[in-house]
């Protein structure tokens, strides 16, 4: 089914990132909401200042604290460390609730366990100011950094926004591609298939192994960072369940 994208203010779809001599690219996927684990995680990478840290989607919902997640990101930035983040599906299903369907928002705040993220039934103005201005792709010199994919049978994959949020089980194009290879999240995958597609250096990395999901699905529960100088995997076991 095709979900609906709102585009409430003028923003910049996407974004040509260069790297500055020395700087490390580190990717982080589809948090939703597991504030402890992502702190174990950037604990971990020894994140500094320096780094260009890209975020894939999907903070919120399901976890424990989308709030809390939203505001180390905001923190991060507002310390001076170099923070990309990118939109994913369910940041887009919460501000379509809000913009097109108010009275709606506290059941779907329920549903998806992020009542934090709300003030008196109202998307709080921080929070919605920061997922309205998220991008949807960001392009590197050797890499497309995406939430879902592309769907390389549109007439141009990089305007074909909605399965940039939805898409899987997309088939890269190298012609469209130009070598570069695409990192995404929103598809849970097994520590194996990740682990092979980095070390044999496919044209489609996920990185997206179900930290939500921990407990619940054989071979997931782990919040993942890519280094994209090194294509060294760092694994943070869900610490939230």
């Amino acid at each position: 089914m095709e979900k609906q994208i709102n585009r409430s203010r003028n923003f910049q779809l996407s974004y040509k990132i260069s790297k500055p001599d020395g700087a490390r690219r580190l990717v982080i996927s589809d948090v939703h909401g597991c504030i402890k684990s992502l702190e174990g995680l950037l604990d971990k990478v020894k994140i500094q200042k320096t780094d260009q840290l890209f975020f894939l989607g999907d903070y919120i919902d399901r976890g424990p604290s989308s709030s809390g997640v939203l505001d180390l990101i905001a923190n991060l930035q507002q310390e001076g460390y170099t923070i990309f983040p990118l939109r994913g599906n369910h940041e887009q299903m919460l501000l379509d609730v809000a913009l097109n369907n108010p009275g709606g928002l506290v059941h779907h705040a329920l549903e998806y366990n992020v009542m934090d993220l709300l003030e008196e039934g109202r998307l709080k103005a921080d929070y919605f100011n920061f997922l309205d201005a998220l991008p949807y792709y960001y392009e590197l010199d050797h890499f497309y950094l995406v939430h879902g994919g592309f769907n390389f049978q549109a007439a141009n994959p990089f305007e074909d926004y909605d399965s940039m949020l939805w898409i899987r089980n997309f088939i890269p194009d190298n012609e469209w591609l130009k070598n570069k290879k695409v990192v995404h999240g929103h598809d849970p995958a097994l520590m194996e298939v990740i682990e092979d597609s980095i070390a044999t250096r496919k044209l489609k990395i996920p990185l997206d192994n179900g930290c939500v999901h921990y407990g619940l699905r054989v071979g997931m529960g782990n919040l993942l960072c890519l280094n994209l100088e090194t294509f060294t995997l760092t694994i943070q076991e869900n610490i939230d369940h």
